[in-house]
């Protein structure tokens, strides 16, 4: 395996893109690849630490603002930077420079979880400094951060030297940077308040709290290893001092950092949690973190054959950072950028449900749960959202979102993405179906489909027969409030049913506990068997000539532009008015294509493969969610090189920077993406509750592959090889698998001629 990402060469115009790749999470607590001593000024940098869910409101400055506009913006705040060391060497502060330095090496350890990094700073001709910084989060104490860091002096006479720790949060004003960061124009206004600061020699701890929103979070540290040096404090933070000419100095740094969903802000527990983890060296706790990475690599490594090895580094790069940086607490999920920088302000959309959690679903059935999870927590905000929006009943999940309220600020693109109802309730039932998961579908699923469902029945208007949405926007944001969407029409039928059917299935199981649960939650068989009536009457866009699926009910009508006009002017909303763009038959993304890989079974192969290549020739890939889903398309159905370029841009596109935007974080739609192209394009998966369904393809670009799939409590290992392809199932639950209309019980190996 493919386990580390590497560097041996400084290039300062690369530095904020290698920050972001080279970020650590645990879900948690995120921080980017900063580099600890800090930087010179010259060379671009962001520093960022980050706690998943841990936000600040700022009012939102509308020229004109209207009922139903959201008042607060909420915003992911970056924390004390707790990787921080500043070295001074006789008073004058040491920054890296590429200058006088040797022997430079940078590496993202994936079987621990480290970043590490050494060189050799030449000071003259007979003095110098080596360097070794090492540090990880815990994946399992979510709050726990380590360190270790060595430095080799090498002076001719003595020097005095101070490492000084901060405990204070001090922030650049280029993390300022992003686009519309709504910190920017504040002047003299200290991101936090104080609460309470402490220092007990080698201990030091502080607690702030937001301004606006009152949360609070606890950072501690503990500094061990220093022996010989004077130990002191200031203001900002932990001192000690020495004087050295010729010395190796090891420390050893434990910190943890919480807020209040987590446990009690308090420097009094955070001081005890210090003493259990620092009973632990560094290398048990690494030793501890491989263990955890050993059985996520056993799952997650996969293999495409001799003549794609370059594609296990950038394969296993997205596999680490994707499952690193999900939220793992009910009330986490993922960000768009997940917890390595503040791109999209820390929010979550709907590529949580629609890109990761059906990627995780059959990887990780737990963490796909705990994400839906964060989902029916926030219904209550759902459910206050839809009246705001004139809607009497049901829930309106937010378009972008923290803590469940709408943040988007600009509707058209937001708050009209009705859609997100039926992506959330799709995963639900794709959930299920993976799992059979009863209880979830009990204690929260049903309810979920029901009011999501409640919400499309008063938004659809049912004329001569047939039933439409009107004035939404789909996922593609260049076609915007249009009627009958293809997509979220696709959705709120899917939705609309499943609300019916999810609660025939627990009436199979307990129908006194379904009849109750149904009546707890003011509904009833009636009610039911009308979403199922409407969703059968629901408008789907067909354009009988050219075989195909409209986009939306306008589509067609719109000024088709080629490939020369995509190019000169992509990416369009940075070069074109939003109603200029709305005015072209063009794409952002890939949505009746991606329609077509959830819902197969409603149009005939060729009108699929027809959509593929009428939208192939609409996309102007501004989205990172795009290429994945016409690779993942075009494995299915054979297409061209059956995807595989369209893969490799997909795999490719944080490590290389191809979009050239990664510098402000990873983008983790993208990275789900590739996953599913591995399990819905490669192996042809759909899931069903008695079945998993497979279309295993192959050509001569890719002719052998190695996935493993988790479903249904099974751990199957899917081998290609030789046009055979063998199934091994590493448990003792059996599964059937369904291949060319045939079923078969695979208890311990099954092997398929392809």
């Amino acid at each position: 395996m493919s386990m580390q990402i590497k560097y041996t060469d400084f290039k300062p115009q690369n530095r904020k893109v290698e920050e972001s790749n080279l970020s650590i999470s645990n879900g948690y607590l995120g921080m980017r690849g900063s580099f600890e001593e800090g930087i010179v000024t010259e060379i671009p940098s962001i520093e960022g630490t980050y706690i998943n869910a841990f936000y600040d409101y700022f009012d939102i400055q509308y020229a004109a603002k209207y009922t139903g506009y959201p008042d607060l913006y909420q915003r992911m705040m970056p924390i004390v930077n707790v990787q921080n060391i500043e070295i001074f060497i006789d008073q004058n502060r040491y920054l890296f420079s590429p200058n006088d330095i040797k022997d430079y090496e940078l590496v993202l350890d994936m079987s621990s979880g480290e970043l590490k990094r050494k060189y050799i700073y030449q000071l003259n001709d007979q003095e110098s400094i080596s360097f070794s910084f090492k540090k990880m989060l815990s994946q399992t104490n979510f709050e726990l951060f380590l360190q270790n860091i060595s430095f080799e002096f090498n002076f001719k006479t003595e020097r005095q030297v101070t490492l000084k720790f901060p405990l204070i949060f001090k922030e650049l004003s280029l993390d300022k940077g992003v686009p519309n960061d709504p910190r920017a124009g504040l002047v003299d206004v200290e991101a936090f308040k104080l609460i309470e600061k402490q220092v007990k020699g080698p201990v030091g701890g502080i607690v702030y709290e937001t301004q606006r929103s009152h949360k609070s979070f606890c950072y501690a540290t503990k500094i061990m290893g220093l022996t010989g040096f004077l130990a002191t404090s200031d203001a900002e933070g932990l001192i000690f001092t020495k004087k050295i000419s010729k010395q190796t100095v090891e420390l050893y740094k434990v910190s943890v950092v919480s807020e209040q969903n987590f446990a009690p802000v308090t420097l009094v527990d955070s001081f005890k949690k210090l003493e259990i983890f620092s009973q632990l060296s560094y290398e048990q706790h690494v030793k501890n973190s491989k263990e955890y990475f050993r059985d996520f690599w056993n799952r997650a490594d996969s293999h495409f054959g001799a003549k794609n090895v370059a594609l296990l580094e950038p394969n296993n790069f997205n596999m680490f950072q994707l499952y690193t940086n999900i939220g793992k607490l009910p009330w986490t999920n993922v960000a768009a950028k997940g917890l390595t920088g503040e791109g999209y302000a820390g929010h979550y959309f709907w590529d949580s449900e629609i890109y990761i959690i059906t990627a995780l679903t059959l990887f990780d059935a737990k963490l796909a749960k705990a994400m839906l999870q964060f989902r029916y927590n926030t219904l209550p905000q759902a459910r206050e959202r839809a009246k705001i929006m004139g809607h009497p009943k049901g829930a309106l999940y937010p378009w972008r979102t923290i803590n469940g309220e709408e943040t988007s600020t600009y509707y058209p693109a937001g708050t009209a993405q009705y859609h997100i109802n039926g992506d959330i309730a799709f995963t639900v039932v794709n959930y299920y179906k993976a799992t059979k998961d009863i209880e979830f579908l009990f204690e929260s699923g049903l309810e979920i489909l029901i009011e999501t469902a409640r919400l499309y029945e008063d938004k659809i208007v049912v004329y001569e027969g047939q039933a439409h949405i009107n004035g939404v926007t789909g996922p593609d944001e260049y076609q915007i409030l249009v009627n009958d969407d293809y997509w979220t029409n696709c959705v709120a039928e899917f939705n609309l049913n499943w609300a019916h059917q999810a609660h025939q299935v627990l009436k199979t199981i307990d129908e006194k506990r379904a009849n109750k649960k149904l009546k707890a939650l003011g509904s009833s068989i009636a009610e039911l068997e009308c979403f199922t009536q409407l969703g059968a009457k629901i408008y789907h866009g067909y354009d009988s000539k050219l075989d195909l699926n409209p986009q939306h009910d306008n589509f067609m009508k719109r000024k088709p532009v080629d490939r020369n006009y995509i190019d000169k002017y992509k990416p369009f909303l940075r070069t074109l008015h939003p109603l200029s763009i709305n005015t072209l038959r063009v794409t952002k993304q890939a949505d009746v294509v991606l329609a077509n890989l959830f819902f197969y079974k409603k149009n005939s192969q060729q009108t699929m493969i027809n959509n593929w290549n009428f939208y192939d020739e609409t996309d102007t890939a501004d989205s990172s969610l795009s290429k994945c889903i016409y690779a993942i398309m075009a494995a299915r159905l054979r297409i061209k090189d059956y995807g595989f370029e369209y893969f490799k841009e997909t795999i490719n596109l944080d490590l290389y920077d191809t979009h050239k935007n990664t510098d402000r974080g990873l983008h983790m739609a993208n990275m789900g993406g590739a996953r599913m192209f591995v399990i819905y394009g490669l192996l042809g998966i759909n899931i069903e509750a008695e079945y998993l369904e497979i279309n295993p393809c192959y050509n001569e670009i890719i002719d052998a592959y190695d996935v493993k799939v988790e479903y249904q409590g099974a751990l199957l290992d899917f081998e290609l090889k030789d046009k055979k392809l063998i199934i091994k199932n590493l448990t003792k639950q059996t599964v059937t698998i369904k291949y060319n209309e045939h079923l078969y019980e695979v208890s311990v190996e099954l092997e398929l001629k392809i």
